[in-house]
């Protein structure tokens, strides 16, 4: 789920331990955003040339953030490639009021989020009122 803490997460280990970040979700990588590169209708899975790519470039030292779903091909991925995942729980209530002040947050910057393609909002999402926000971020995007 986004607004997990992740990015905290990551940014700690990181820079505590010295290690390279690395993005996994594309072979296009650390060179341009992912995100912006249209990955995030993917859920995110990892992709196994991005993952041989930054074991060869850090000699395996790295760390990456990504949100994911849990498959049996996944866990087949972290066992061959000796990647040792952090599962990050977090309260679903205080992600979805996260999720919307994130939403909120940064309005006509080039890091609107109410324009993302992940996420298919309503035009006039940001005129709702809050109680409306968090009730359609509850419907539609709860369970992930």
């Amino acid at each position: 789920m986004p607004k997990s803490g992740s990015s905290f997460t990551q940014s700690v280990l990181q820079h505590g331990l010295k290690l390279n970040f690395v993005n996994l979700t594309t072979a296009i990588g650390n060179y341009q955003s992912p995100s912006l590169f249209g990955a995030n209708g993917r859920h995110q899975e990892l992709d196994e040339l991005a993952i041989l790519m930054a074991t060869m470039e850090t000699q395996g030292n790295w760390v990456s953030q990504t949100h994911t779903r849990y498959t049996p091909y996944l866990n087949n991925m972290f066992s061959f490639y000796n990647i040792r995942p952090i599962v990050l729980v977090r309260n679903i209530f205080d992600a979805i009021v996260s999720m919307e002040e994130m939403l909120m947050s940064s309005p006509g910057s080039l890091r609107d989020w109410r324009y993302h393609p992940s996420f298919a909002l309503p035009v006039n999402f940001s005129s709702l009122t809050r109680a409306d926000r968090l009730r359609l971020l509850c419907r539609y995007y709860g369970h992930w």
